[in-house]
């Protein structure tokens, strides 16, 4: 994901990018499932486990969904910036000597000559940044709080 959004606007694989897109959903729901039905149960019935782990799984459950729905968020916008950029790309083919681009509702729009902003790209990029972001917190606090945890027990 961090490739991608160094590669926004024009240094993108749009099959590597598809092939992340259509990856997200199902990988985090993976590892949220494994967590859910594994390990907190595991620590749930640990005598060491203290009274606030249970508030702590509780907002671990709700980062997995907020997470869960922010990774098919992104994923759609990663299919739809793939497409639309092709879409964009056969549309100059077709035109050539004028340049174009596609907008929003794939709308054919024209390029202001001289601009080379892409808020698309710029929107996508921080969308990427802001979910790896995200979950980068989100293992930090389990490895933090969770794994210790799991040392003790075994």
């Amino acid at each position: 994901m961090e490739a991608i959004a160094d590669g926004l606007p024009d240094d993108l694989d749009a099959q590597q990018t598809l092939h992340v897109a259509r990856s997200i959903g199902p990988g985090i729901r993976r590892a949220h499932r494994f967590e859910e039905d594994t390990v907190f149960p595991v620590l749930k019935t640990s005598r060491d486990a203290s009274p606030e782990l249970s508030g702590t799984l509780q907002r671990l459950h709700f980062e997995h969904w907020e997470d869960e729905s922010f990774g098919d968020e992104l994923a759609d916008k990663l299919i739809d910036y793939v497409r639309t950029r092709a879409a964009a790309k056969h549309c100059k083919a077709s035109q050539a000597g004028f340049p174009r681009r596609m907008g929003s509702f794939g709308i054919v729009a024209a390029e202001p000559a001289g601009s080379s902003a892409n808020p698309a790209a710029e929107a996508l990029g921080y969308m990427l940044r802001g979910f790896f972001e995200g979950l980068r917190r989100h293992i930090a606090f389990e490895e933090e709080h969770l794994v210790p945890l799991l040392a003790k027990i075994g």
